[in-house]
This record gives C-alpha cells, sequence and structure tokens, in this order.
C-alpha cells in the first residue's frame, strides 16, 4: 500500500495598507486641477473621489519625530514623489490671480492607522500660498491627531503633500 501526500500551497496577500475613498478641501474658494485634464477637485464639492494614489513612498508620507537625522526636508523631495506617482497639478487659491503650479502626492493609509484618517482633507491657507511666491516653494501637508501612532509609537504619517509655487516644477 502506497500512501501520496499531496499538498496545496496558496498565496495570500495581506494588504497592511487602506485607501480612503473620498475627500475634500477644506479651503473655501480653492480648486486642484490636474495639468493632464485628468481630474479637478474643488471646495465647491462637499466630498470628491480619490483620484490616484502615489505607488511608491520615497520618505515622503513617513515621519520620524524620535528620529530627527531620519527626517530630511520636504522641499526637494518633489522630483522623488513624481516618480512615485505624483501628479502635477494647477492650484487656484482665493487672492490671487493666476494660479499656481504643483505637485500633489496622495499617499496609502497603514491599516493601524485607518480609524484616524476616513477621508483626506486638503488645507491651503492663504499664507502657504504667499510663501510660494517669487520662485519659493511652499509644501502643506497634514498629520494624524497626535494620538494616532503606527504600532511603533514613532511613526506620524502625511497622507498627503502638496507642493506649491508660482513657477513651474
Amino acid at each position: 500500500m502506497r500512501t501520496i501526500l499531496i499538498a496545496f500551497f496558496a498565496v495570500l496577500t495581506i494588504s497592511v495598507y487602506a485607501q480612503p475613498s473620498t475627500g475634500r478641501i477644506l479651503t473655501e474658494g480653492v480648486t486642484i486641477t490636474a495639468e493632464d485634464g485628468s481630474f479637478k477637485l474643488s471646495s465647491e464639492d462637499e466630498y470628491w473621489e480619490v483620484p490616484f494614489i502615489s505607488k511608491k513612498d520615497p520618505g515622503i508620507f513617513t515621519h520620524y519625530p524620535a528620529r530627527p537625522k531620519l527626517n530630511d526636508k520636504l522641499t526637494n523631495k518633489y522630483d522623488k514623489a513624481l516618480k512615485g506617482g505624483a501628479k502635477k497639478v494647477r492650484v487656484k487659491v482665493p487672492g490671487y490671480e493666476k494660479e499656481f503650479y504643483g505637485i500633489l502626492s496622495i499617499g496609502k493609509i497603514p491599516n493601524s492607522m485607518e480609524s484616524c484618517v476616513r477621508i483626506y482633507q486638503i488645507r491651503v491657507p492663504g499664507t502657504y500660498a504667499q510663501q510660494a511666491l517669487n520662485g519659493r516653494t511652499s509644501v502643506l501637508y497634514e498629520y494624524f491627531h497626535p494620538k494616532c501612532k503606527n504600532k511603533d509609537g514613532l511613526t506620524m504619517i502625511r497622507p498627503w503633500v502638496l507642493w506649491l509655487s508660482d513657477v513651474p516644477f
């Protein structure tokens, strides 16, 4: 009598990231439009569907408050963001006649922090637009509430990052 051993292997993919499906712009009168025309996000819309998710995190979405040497300034990381799937945009800000140039990067959220961010909320204060004049770059982003930390308790996540300037990137 022979015994035949048959083994079945299954590959299980477990996602450690979540993606909120909606967002909103909280600063009245702000519009963000993709340069390629693929999307338009407006404060006039109560909510909008997330138009894309950046494919990689090239050190843009994570921040280590307890490890300052790991943090690079975001100002010059827009090129890495573009390689990771960020989109070139034009941003209309109230009080400014001309649209600003921008790069918008939207990231996934670690499952351990999913309850902290259910929608992306973008703010574009006029002070940041003012800082983006005369060829300078202003970087806007949002952090989770301080109580929403990753499992290690050290990592903070930026769900989105927007680079803004009055000259093209």
